[in-house]
């Protein structure tokens, strides 16, 4: 397992490295400062499994190209916005390049509680291809996950329960 790290500012990379020493001695992490967009454009099809973007208002090639080089199982994920802090307007605009790149069926929203931006942020995750959360889980599946790693809090309903929006988020994106 390799993870690339791809960041633009070099002084960002570097106070990181001093915060963080031990993640970035690991032999695995790669470290490329060059701009995102051109770096995911030079990449070959299907090369990473999973893709963290810190922000969605990107353009949308960037996100065509996220596509393109996830493998047939990817997933992207994305810092999204605050949506009740923004106008409806702005919450479609930021994930019109997801939506646009791996269709709004495969593009999914979730939650963050938070003590600021209103009281929530969320998350957007993008699957390519075979890859739908709401398709793999069964209930045997996950009670005999839940029991086989002893977990206090995970189990079908939880998984299920982590799709649904409330109805003020559902009618900005709808």
């Amino acid at each position: 397992m390799t993870v690339v790290c791809v960041e633009i500012d070099e002084d960002l990379i570097n106070e990181s490295r001093e915060k963080h020493s031990a993640t970035f001695s690991d032999p695995r992490l790669s470290v490329v400062v060059a701009n995102a967009t051109e770096f995911v454009k030079d990449q070959k099809e299907d090369s990473f499994d999973v893709i963290i973007v810190d922000y969605t208002f990107e353009s949308d090639q960037i996100m065509k190209d996220c596509n393109r080089i996830l493998a047939s199982n990817g997933v992207l994920s994305s810092q999204s916005v605050a949506p009740m802090a923004l106008d409806k307007e702005v919450v479609r605009g930021s994930l019109a390049p997801l939506q646009d790149a791996f269709t709004k069926e495969k593009t999914y929203l979730y939650l963050i509680p938070t003590d600021t931006q209103n009281g929530q942020n969320s998350l957007a995750c993008c699957f390519k291809d075979g890859v739908h959360p709401e398709d793999s889980p069964n209930r045997e599946r996950c009670e005999r996950f839940r029991k086989e790693k002893n977990l206090k809090y995970y189990n079908y309903g939880i998984h299920m329960g982590a799709f649904e929006l409330p109805n003020y988020f559902r009618e900005a994106i709808s």
